[in-house]
């Protein structure tokens, strides 16, 4: 158990709120673009579908570079 407490550590990031400012900027910007339409994301949904979205365009350009 300790082993893999350990191990989950080594695969964890810590980052702070001052480490998102650039993500609630590009949701201000997402926010104007869109404040038209009736189906706004709440800041919660838009950061997980930027993440995502941006995890796997890493994950594809590790691909890449690993091949």
């Amino acid at each position: 158990m300790f082993q893999s407490k350990a191990e989950a550590q080594n695969h964890i990031i810590k980052l702070k709120a001052s480490d998102f400012k650039w993500l609630i900027e590009e949701y201000k910007k997402q926010q104007e673009i869109q404040k038209n339409k009736t189906d706004n994301q709440t800041f919660d949904q838009f950061a997980d579908n930027f993440l995502k979205e941006l995890l796997n365009r890493v994950n594809e350009a590790k691909k890449i570079l690993t091949t």
